[in-house]
């Protein structure tokens, strides 16, 4: 099985070294367990509160097993998505009293009021500003996937700068308890779908997924939790197979 072509991009700096052997792993400091045990709290608070699917799906060092010392020292770096799908909008917004905006979507209003939650709770768990300026949220739907899915530039190697794939890629990184792997699921036939075409998508799709997590590079251990085709995809995020393996 080949290794992907690292993508020529500007986000690849880490000061920490992952796991060889494994994709995701937890420092066992009291720090990590419990900012991991906070964000799992939150998202099922958010989830209950607002009465939507939310999932949180986490990056960075706190999962490649960097052991924190001190609660000020490092960032929370995650994405929140949230299914809009089944909702009423209108309703929606007069029920959870979302503030009005003239240059804001109603999608985009959800999206503020969600994300203004999730970071005063995690302020009321030791967390300052500086430490949630790394958080993403983005409504997910079938029809939002596959308009990304559609958009994705892959002559484009600047991760920053392919705002159809930010999305996308960042799907794939650890989600907490494992909720998310429907949607993961989705992208993989939905590709299938598409023929040679959505074969080529996958691997770019991939590449970058690899590279925003460990800058491109991947042992023969590791490279099979990484899949390398659509048909691999679809057996991995199929249900009662996909377990994401951590420590």
């Amino acid at each position: 099985m080949t290794q992907p072509i690292r993508p020529k991009n500007d986000m690849t700096a880490r000061d920490y070294t992952p796991d060889e052997t494994r994709r995701f792993s937890l420092s066992d400091d009291d720090i990590t367990k419990g900012r991991i045990a906070a964000l799992a709290e939150i998202r099922k608070y958010i989830e209950n509160e607002w009465q939507i699917p939310v999932y949180f799906i986490i990056y960075g060092s706190i999962v490649k097993g960097r052991e924190l010392k001190n609660v000020r020292e490092s960032d929370v770096d995650f994405s929140i998505f949230y299914d809009l799908t089944d909702v009423d909008i209108t309703s929606y917004l007069s029920h959870h009293h979302v503030p009005e905006s003239d240059d804001r979507s109603s999608s985009e209003r959800i999206a503020d009021a969600i994300l203004f939650a999730v970071k005063a709770k995690m302020r009321n768990k030791g967390m300052n500003d500086e430490q949630l300026d790394n958080i993403w949220i983005y409504e997910i739907s079938e029809d939002i996937l596959e308009r990304n899915l559609k958009a994705i530039d892959l002559t484009n190697n600047n991760f920053r700068k392919d705002l159809a794939l930010q999305p996308v890629v960042r799907m794939f990184y650890f989600d907490i308890g494992n909720s998310f792997n429907h949607w993961k699921l989705r992208v993989a036939e939905k590709l299938k779908e598409m023929g040679e075409q959505g074969e080529k998508m996958w691997s770019h799709i991939i590449a970058f997924v690899i590279d925003q997590e460990r800058g491109g590079d991947v042992s023969e251990e590791l490279i099979s939790e990484y899949p390398q085709t659509i048909e691999e995809a679809l057996a991995k995020y199929s249900p009662n197979t996909s377990i994401e393996q951590v420590r």
